[in-house]
């Protein structure tokens, strides 16, 4: 879709952001139909502060197994 045109009844889109499950290829082809439709684009990222408390015990740590 080339079409340049604003869109007449959309003007922003609001998508939620997870760090976990979203990925740099969902973000870039998010953009990319925001920036078709001429809208602005707000991402909006919910963290559980109980999980940052919890990374911030010393007893949590990254463990990689390979």
């Amino acid at each position: 879709m080339t079409d340049t045109t604003p869109h007449p009844g959309i003007r922003r889109v609001l998508a939620a952001y997870d760090a976990v499950t979203s990925d740099e290829a969902s973000l870039t082809d998010l953009a990319e139909m925001v920036a078709r439709l001429q809208a602005e684009l707000e991402l909006l990222f919910v963290e559980d502060i109980d999980l940052v408390r919890v990374a911030g015990l010393p007893l949590a740590r990254q463990i990689n197994i390979r």
